[in-house]
């Protein structure tokens, strides 16, 4: 899948079919988010893979009752080792690991949806609860959960305000005037070229 592609397709994901993630699949996405950049080369994540029924209906509970990442047949739970991110880094710590565990999300992301299956970020949650339900040490912080499953339905489509209204050149307050069509329109003609070309090519 073209990377652009990906950005601009995916979306949250809250139905799943009944059927099981492979194992393969589930190795792809974890090897995905070990290759995203972390501070000093920390790579201070720690990976927790929930299959068991039980537990997912915990990690549901914790998330604030949401029903449907119990409903997912994989649910990763990203954690930073925060002690180990304090012990090289001091109060900056920590602010390193949760955008370590930022970048190693968006890949696993990126991971799932370039593999046909659908995912949804969960970042509300309580966190004693949820480090209860997975036995976390007193060292590990979670960062964020995502529930991973074959789609049962097309993500719902977001109105993102153009880029151009957050951007400033040189410093803030000089608005960046693009001289050309906004790149997020090209990006998105590029994209349903593609889709066009992909659908004549399944049909003939």
């Amino acid at each position: 899948m073209e990377l652009f592609t990906g950005i601009l397709e995916m979306g949250n994901i809250k139905k799943f079919e009944k059927k099981p993630i492979d194992e393969k699949e589930i190795g792809v996405i974890l090897y995905s988010a070990t290759h995203a950049p972390s501070a000093g080369n920390s790579q201070e994540w720690e990976f927790i893979v929930v299959r068991d029924e039980k537990i997912k209906e915990k990690v549901a509970k914790a998330a604030w009752d949401q029903n449907f990442v119990k409903q997912a047949p994989v649910i990763f739970v990203v954690c930073a080792d925060i002690e180990k991110m304090e012990m090289k880094y001091g109060d900056l710590g920590q602010t390193y690991a949760i955008e370590d565990i930022s970048y190693a999300t968006m890949n696993m992301l990126l991971a799932s949806h370039a593999l046909g299956l659908g995912s949804a970020l969960i970042q509300a949650f309580e966190e004693d609860k949820l480090k209860t339900a997975l036995s976390l040490r007193k060292n590990l912080k979670p960062i964020s959960i995502i529930a991973v499953g074959h789609p049962a339905e097309e993500p719902e489509e977001q109105n993102k305000i153009p880029f151009e209204n957050f951007t400033y050149l040189n410093y803030h307050g000089n608005r960046y005037e693009f001289e050309t069509k906004p790149i997020g329109n090209l990006l998105k003609e590029a994209f349903e070229k593609t889709k066009n070309k992909t659908k004549k090519d399944d049909f003939g």
